[in-house]
């Protein structure tokens, strides 16, 4: 099973690639939109970038979902768990 640190990882590092924003800055809390400039290619890209990485796929309504760092941290860790 893989730990939630290491989604936490994986996940920072593909925002900070994709909004040019340092790791360290990104916070659990962190609104993806308002306060780290997510848009919808951003999101698109993310996606993307999630479901290779983590062997899921991601609904859009569930992509709607995604408020913050935290929130999209939970739901890998959800799926992940429920593909195992």
């Amino acid at each position: 099973m893989i730990q939630k640190s290491e989604i936490e990882t994986k996940i920072k590092s593909a925002l900070s690639g994709f909004l040019k924003v340092e790791p360290s800055k990104i916070k659990g809390n962190s609104l993806l939109r308002e306060e780290l400039g997510l848009d919808s290619m951003d999101t698109i890209e993310l996606v993307f970038e999630l479901e290779d990485n983590f062997n899921i796929q991601i609904s859009d309504d569930d992509i709607m979902g995604f408020k913050t760092m935290d929130d999209v941290v939970e739901y890998i860790v959800k799926m992940t768990n429920e593909n195992k």
